[in-house]
This record gives structure tokens, sequence and C-alpha cells, in this order.
């Protein structure tokens, strides 16, 4: 039986820690952990979705999300992603890097069998601990022999994926661009340089866990000065070069709430 069909609601996930994995290892940890942030994203996704009326509620909502603190950590981001795509009545999104999954499940929710997710990642499993490894996209019951009909999983670098994705999507098609995968100042200014031809106006761009280096890579990809993005909060909303940056800043010792919503108001 496949941890896929478990996540998927086929067999108990409770099951599957019992009879399946040593009580307290690496790896049930891992798991159950998955799942329970997995429940609580549902439960938002509920709560949230009479709430998805216009872009500036969004921004409000998610800053809320942020600022309650560490036991919440994983639904900012998320949520933006679940919320942005309702919103734009998404029928095209890219994400690069994929992970266990989360932001692929709450993007494949939003999409509700319409359209296309296009992820890319760079390899089918993911590290648990030791010798330990789950498959990528797990969380939405994925696995490199299982798929959906409207997720396509593209293996690789970005850097060499990206250019064969640009040719197979016409132009400003997509909707929402998510860019998640490496920090390095050098992909990070790629992808988004490839985010700003793929996505069309009105589109958003959402850049996961920016540093330093990764906001400087956003300004010089979207040509808007670098002290913009920087003091851009979601009291002070900035419109540089055809772009509105929204920063969601990080409110506890969890660097992962931090990330940048930027629209495309041509």
């Amino acid at each position: 039986m496949k941890i896929s069909e478990y996540v998927k609601g086929k067999k108990s996930f409770g099951d599957y820690i019992r009879r399946r994995l040593k009580p307290d290892s690496a790896e049930e940890l891992f798991y159950r952990e998955a799942e329970k942030t997995r429940i609580r994203l549902l439960q938002e996704i509920t709560a949230v979705d009479e709430k998805v009326t216009k872009y500036e509620d969004i921004v409000s909502h998610i800053h809320d999300l942020a600022v309650c603190g560490h036991e919440r950590m994983y639904l900012p981001f998320h949520m933006a992603l679940y919320m942005l795509c309702k919103l734009l009545d998404a029928r095209a999104v890219v994400e690069t890097g994929v992970g266990r999954g989360f932001s692929s499940f709450v993007i494949l929710k939003a999409l509700n069998g319409r359209g296309w997710l296009y992820s890319l990642e760079l390899d089918h499993q993911i590290k648990i601990a030791n010798d330990r490894y789950a498959p990528v996209g797990f969380v939405v019951g994925w696995d490199y022999k299982l798929n959906t009909d409207n997720w396509k999983l593209i293996y690789g670098n970005s850097l060499d994926t990206m250019p064969k994705l640009v040719d197979e999507l016409a132009q400003d098609e997509v909707d929402l661009f998510v860019a998640g995968s490496s920090h390095e100042y050098h992909v990070q200014k790629a992808e988004l340089q490839y985010a700003t031809s793929l996505v069309r106006d009105g589109g958003i761009i959402v850049c996961d866990r920016p540093d330093y280096n990764d906001y400087l890579a956003l300004s010089e990809a979207l040509n808007v000065p670098h002290h913009v993005i920087k003091k851009a909060s979601r009291f002070q909303v900035l419109v540089e070069n055809n772009y509105e940056v929204v920063k969601i800043p990080e409110r506890n010792v969890y660097s992962s709430l931090d990330f940048a919503i930027v629209r495309n108001v041509l």
C-alpha cells in the first residue's frame, strides 16, 4: 500500500502510522507532522472560502495570519497561494520547488480540476532522515507512478527546465508564478525573469522566503528599485515600473513566514 493512498483518504493515515512506521521514529514524526499541517490547511481553506473577494482583503488576511506566531507558521504562504488562485480564477499556475507538496496541494484545491499546475522540482524524492526518503509531493497523494490530470510535474534544475516550459506555454498565459526553489541569487533572479515574461497583465508573482540577495534578485528581475521592495509592507503598497509589491514580514523566529507578493498592474 502506497503512502499516497492514505494521504488521499483511501485509507486511514492513522492506520498507516500505527502499522507501518516505528513509533516516534524520524519517519513517523515526519509524516505525522505533514498530515497535521495538511488538515490545518484544509480547515483554513474552509474558513476563508467566503473571504476571497478582493486583493486588498487577501493581503490583510494573510498579514494577520503571519503575525499569529509559530503555531501557524505554514499557513500564511500557502493560504496566500490558495486565495490568490481563487481571486485570479487561475487557469495556469507555475511553481518552482515542490518538496512535500503543500503548495501544490493548496493550488490544486483552488484549481478544482480546472486549468493546469506546472511544478518544477529537482528530484523525485526528498530526504527525511539518514537513508529514509519520501516521494516528492506526497501530501497530495503523488509519487512518480501516480499523477493528477491537471498537474504536470517536471524534474530537473529549473534553469534547465524553465526554458522548455516557456516554449510550451504561450507568453502572458500564466496567472500565478510561485518562485520557491533554490534561494541562490542567480537561480532566483533567473526564475523571476522567466516569471515576468510568462505572467499576464494583472497576474501575480509570489517569492517565497526571500533574504537580502533574493530581494535584490527580485528588484533586478522586475526593474524595480531595491529600496522600494525592501520598504514594501501591508501599510505601504508601492507601485514602480508597473509592479505592485507587498512584503509579508517575518513576525517570529521562523524566516519561512517572510515572502513577497508582486502584482503586475500594467
